[in-house]
């Protein structure tokens, strides 16, 4: 494999990520995000790109199987943000 072939391989692999794949969610308020790629996730957020541009969506303001799918628990999220704070 050459140096180039390399490269590229490990910049692919770098840009892979488990959570890459676009999704849609409707909050529990109703406002919906579409096509959203999730590239960062904490204890009580998710920071995410969308076709509109950036955004960062509580968890706590997700319905349940979201929460599930990112394993929201209310005690550490309330520890993030204090510490954030």
């Amino acid at each position: 494999m050459t140096t180039r072939s390399t490269i590229f391989l490990l910049g692919f692999i770098i840009c892979l990520n488990v959570n890459s794949f676009s999704e849609d969610i409707v909050l529990k308020s109703g406002k919906t995000y579409k096509n959203i790629d999730v590239f960062k996730q904490e204890a009580d957020r998710l920071l995410i790109t969308h076709p509109g541009g950036m955004a960062t969506i509580y968890l706590k303001d997700c319905p349940e199987d979201i929460q599930r799918k990112y394993n929201y628990n209310s005690s550490a999220a309330d520890t993030a943000k204090t510490e954030r704070e």
